[in-house]
């Protein structure tokens, strides 16, 4: 992983970890609030430019101390990173330089009625020194350049900016109409400097502008608003010096608000993919579906399968069921059976036991429940089992009446549960929407697929949903009952049927949907008519 992987993600992926972190949310309203207390205070210069300009001082200190920190825990996650270890400790010197200035600059404030803060200001300049280091090494990392279109509207602001700077900053300057030579020369290098931070910034944002982005928005509105600032004071207004420099105090010091709430956003989205949280959900494993029977003789061999046996398993037409070994039905070694043998005699069952067989897809299993066959004298006959398979429909070809009772005893004569409904919702779930994800990759592209992920989360949220799809599963809190699941899995794949028959037409989606509701058992077509799990969208 290099430093910009996370900002280029898209930002569906990353928005989906600020939704949902109360964390987050409650410290950005509760910022905002204090944003927007203080904005109107400055505003309508409650209390006195004083109190006012003591007031800015304390919040400039706070959110520039909380930007160094900030700044430092980012580094902190990226020191093995090559390129953005620095990037991000020279930011942590800036800001933490700049802390230290505004400590100072509050002592003064406090100090005097008029202070005097030319010399912060000249050395508020050398803490820009390592910002440029900073965003010169993320300029030159950059994975791709802004468009042509692009750069034209940057040149312009930039354009401008100086503009600005010629007329406000330094024509009075040579004309001698500054109240002090030292502060104009020093207000000149300020906003020299912020353009040029600008520049860098605005490079970085426009390459990005349709990724996750990281910091650097943020940032550009930080260094945005401190040139603002600073471009207050000298504009011709009615409003008298007092206004006109609390004003211009709040957008000089409101820059550090900003800068720290880009890191707080880079810094939480970056926690998420170091230091993934113990998530609070489960997510279910694709758990069997389809059931089958099989019975062996006391040498082991096949005297009987339920009808569905070599559909469901996919049994290859060169292996004759009836009386052949069950190892060899079964897809599995001499070596393999006889411990599966051995486990069940010596526990009197066998549950859940998996297995591998060979003419399986790689990596593809089937669950194993049996119980020995015992005569009057307790002799081994042979062994009743169920064999279970994952099929892509949701249930394989179903068994009789007859044969779902045997299933059921032998689940409950080895002492497992049978099918649990729960597990079987997820399955059908994962099972389909992965169907669904599969045709919008086919008509529309990978695009469209991350497009169904948010469709389906969005109307999560909007019916508040507790279950969420991630990596095209089903995350399923530990709270939600099985009728909430239930509810859940057919609003969810309503919106996911919808959403793809705008891309790949209704009727394809119907067909997809039928055939893999074509064979589904018993269990499974309660739950569909329970829950009306094959509804095509929301409105049904």
């Amino acid at each position: 992983m290099n430093e910009s992987s996370l900002e280029y993600k898209s930002p569906a992926e990353i928005n989906e970890i600020f939704s949902y972190n109360d964390r987050f949310l409650a410290i950005t309203y509760s910022a905002s609030a204090v944003g927007i207390l203080v904005f109107l205070i400055n505003l309508l210069r409650i209390g006195g430019g004083r109190f006012v300009h003591g007031l800015n001082g304390v919040i400039a200190l706070l959110t520039a101390l909380l930007f160094t920190i900030l700044a430092i825990r980012i580094y902190r996650r990226l020191e093995s990173i090559p390129r953005a270890n620095w990037v991000w400790m020279v930011i942590s010197v800036s800001a933490g330089f700049w802390s230290v200035l505004e400590f100072v600059r509050l002592l003064l404030i406090l100090a005097s009625p008029q202070p005097s803060l030319t010399l912060l200001n000249w050395l508020a300049l050398l803490g820009l020194i390592p910002l440029f280091y900073a965003l010169a090494l993320r300029y030159t990392a950059l994975e791709s350049l802004p468009e042509k279109r692009q750069l034209q509207g940057l040149w312009g602001g930039v354009a401008v900016g100086l503009l600005y700077v010629v007329l406000f900053r330094l024509l009075p300057l040579l004309n001698g109409q500054v109240p002090s030579l030292a502060g104009g020369i020093a207000a000149l290098l300020h906003s020299l400097a912020d353009l040029g931070l600008l520049f860098f910034l605005g490079n970085i944002v426009l390459a990005q502008w349709k990724t996750f982005g990281g910091p650097w928005r943020y940032l550009a509105i930080a260094i945005s608003l401190k040139f603002l600032g600073e471009a207050i004071v000298p504009l011709p207004s009615n409003f008298g010096p007092g206004f006109l420099t609390s004003f211009a105090n709040f957008f000089h010091y409101a820059w550090y608000a900003f800068a720290a709430f880009g890191l707080f956003v880079y810094e939480t989205a970056l926690s998420y993919q170091f230091e993934p949280p113990k998530p609070a959900s489960r997510q279910e494993e694709l758990l069997p579906n389809a059931n089958a029977l099989l019975f062996t003789d006391e040498n082991d061999h096949v005297i009987k399968a339920s009808l569905n046996f070599r559909y469901i398993t996919r049994l290859p037409d060169s292996i004759v069921l009836t009386g052949s070994p069950v190892q060899q039905v079964l897809g599995i070694s001499d070596t393999t059976f006889q411990e599966m043998k051995t486990q069940l005699r010596k526990q009197g069952n066998l549950k859940k036991y998996i297995i591998e067989p060979s003419y399986f897809r790689a990596g593809s299993k089937a669950w194993i429940t049996a119980i020995p066959s015992l005569d009057q004298q307790r002799r081994y006959t042979g062994m009743d089992m169920v064999v279970q398979v994952l099929t892509e429909g949701v249930a394989g070809a179903g068994l009789t009446n007859e044969e779902r009772a045997l299933v059921e005893n032998i689940f409950y004569l080895s002492g497992v549960s049978g099918e649990d409904e729960e597990k079987l919702l997820v399955t059908y779930f994962n099972l389909h929407y992965k169907m669904l994800a599969g045709l919008a990759v086919q008509y529309e592209g990978s695009r469209r697929a991350a497009g169904l992920s948010d469709r389906v989360n969005r109307v999560a949220r909007e019916q508040r949903l507790l279950v969420r799809v991630l990596e095209q599963e089903l995350n399923v809190p530990d709270e939600v009952r099985r009728d909430e699941l239930g509810k859940s899995v057919s609003i969810l794949l309503a919106a996911g049927r919808e959403y793809i028959s705008d891309l790949a037409g209704t009727e394809i989606v119907r067909k997809e949907t039928e055939r893999l509701h074509r064979e589904a058992d018993r269990t499974t077509r309660s739950l569909m008519k329970k829950y009306n799990l094959g509804r095509m969208n929301l409105l049904t």
